[in-house]
């Protein structure tokens, strides 16, 4: 488990309320890259730390090669939560990816909205957890791709409205 801190003082030097880790040699892969890469993305952008404060919430990372890989993100306000978790979760936001593709998208070099829009990042999650997931993946997004897939982040917010008209529509009829 391993959890990052948000309470650091601002102007803070970085490294300043960073992780803490229980079981840190038993974590997976995959959870070691997502945690590396939400602790830098706060440490480096007070926008991301601002937004990682309003996120409340978890999501489930699932690994496409192995099924027994699951990662939460649990979005705290005050922390966030990195952990391996053994049992199915439901009623989770749930993204699935390869591990070259998070590697990827860790490194900055995809956004989560294309590689969604490639298919190379699954998401699954209920209409009432939409809009926190698309919220925890613009957290993921670097600050650089963001300026270059806003037009991307606008026709997503369009789907899930007209998506979410459609369902009222059909639900008052």
């Amino acid at each position: 488990m391993v959890a990052t801190d948000l309470t650091a003082p601002a102007g803070a030097p970085r490294g300043a309320g960073l992780p803490v880790i229980g079981g840190g040699g038993d974590a997976s892969g995959l959870a070691d890259m997502l945690q590396q890469f939400i602790e830098q993305t706060v440490a480096d952008s007070p926008r991301k730390l601002q937004r990682a404060r309003a996120l409340r919430g978890r999501a489930l990372f699932c690994s496409a090669e192995d099924e027994r890989v699951r990662v939460c993100i649990d979005f705290a306000g005050d922390h966030i939560e990195v952990r391996d978790v053994l049992d199915e979760l439901t009623q989770v936001p749930t993204v699935t990816a390869d591990f070259l593709t998070v590697a990827h998208l860790t490194s900055g070099h995809e956004s989560p909205f294309a590689l969604l829009a490639r298919r190379k990042l699954k998401a699954r999650c209920s209409a009432g957890q939409a809009l926190f997931l698309l919220r925890m993946l613009r957290f993921l997004q670097l600050e650089s791709e963001a300026r270059r897939t806003e037009w991307l982040q606008r026709i997503c917010w369009a789907a899930l409205a007209l998506g979410a008209a459609g369902v009222a529509a059909w639900y008052v009829s």
